[in-house]
């Protein structure tokens, strides 16, 4: 009989599961919405099956049948319980580094955006300026951009 288990922590980011079972020694694959694992029990291989955004894995529900199963090919097994406590503690982990790398990215497309934007407004200032016969004298006071504007004579 199979069985599925919620966990306090949803597993939605691939991703991040793919990397925190990695992080436990558990081998594992892709293929369309579910990630096989190498932990086998009576039911077969272990795996995550996504549904509703939610990845939930997929085993027999009597652990003993993945003691017994890994004891023929002589793995140690963890039981479900512990398996999924421990995949929720490093699962948070890499979670937590994946929002810090996507919050710096973000950071860098800002600050990239920002700099666009300050140089095209500049360039379009100076422009305007010298179609208006100024000469422009550019200059950077306390990190601003200073622009200083001299009528050329006619």
């Amino acid at each position: 009989m199979s069985a599925v288990i919620k966990t306090l922590t949803p597993f939605i980011e691939q991703d991040v599961l793919l990397d925190a079972l990695m992080s436990l020694d558990v081998e594992c694959h892709v293929i369309n919405n579910r990630i096989i694992t190498n932990r086998s029990d009576y039911q077969g291989k272990q795996h995550f099956q996504l549904h509703n955004g939610k990845y939930h894995l997929v085993h027999d529900s009597d652990d003993i049948g993945g003691y017994l199963t890994s004891n023929i090919f002589n793995k140690q097994y963890i039981p479900i319980k512990q398996f999924l406590s421990e995949l929720e503690v490093a699962y948070q982990s890499f979670y937590e580094l994946k929002l810090v790398r996507v919050a710096e990215a973000e950071r860098i497309k800002m600050e990239k955006t920002k700099r666009e934007y300050v140089e095209e407004t500049k360039a379009k200032a100076i422009a305007q300026a010298k179609e208006q016969g100024f000469s422009v004298k550019e200059s950077r006071v306390n990190g601003k951009i200073k622009l200083v504007l001299t009528r050329m004579g006619h």
